[in-house]
């Protein structure tokens, strides 16, 4: 994606100063995850949808094209909620299901490691019911489709 180059781009153009301070790391991933979170808040806001084929490819190579179809569903809808949270809920969620630790999570965030879980506990519960809210009002239009068509 387009997102991935602007961020090693912003890296360069800040100069020795991230580096010499030993927080390239944090620096990226934090950087990162913001550029994504506003590459998936400006599509949504063109009504653009974009598929990642790793994401969606990455599963079982048996699976049926109705599997890869619901997958793909289950991905544009978790985005969707995503791009509707805080920056930093989203870009704390997207850090701790990408495998980081709370330590590593907190140097990324500039967080007291202490606070991550907490924190983290909020993210989820916000986006849980986003999620929740999103699928009724899915069914709920699904329900109206079904009227209609019915007449």
């Amino acid at each position: 994606m387009l997102f991935r180059s602007e961020v090693f781009l912003r890296l360069y153009r800040t100069g020795p100063g991230v580096a010499a301070d030993g927080l390239v790391g944090a620096w990226l991933y934090r950087t990162a995850t913001r550029a994504a979170i506003d590459a998936l808040r400006a599509n949504r806001r063109r009504g653009v949808e974009v598929e990642d084929e790793d994401a969606v490819q990455s599963g079982d190579p048996g699976e049926g094209p109705l599997t890869l179809l619901l997958r793909q569903e289950r991905i544009a809808e978790v985005r969707e909620v995503l791009a509707k949270l805080k920056v930093n809920k989203a870009q704390l969620l997207l850090l701790h299901h990408s495998g980081l630790t709370y330590q590593e999570i907190a140097q990324a965030m500039q967080l007291n490691t202490h606070s991550v879980g907490t924190k983290l506990a909020r993210a989820e519960a916000e986006f849980s019911a986003l999620y929740q809210r999103h699928l009724r009002r899915d069914r709920k239009t699904q329900q109206l489709q079904t009227a209609k068509e019915g007449q």
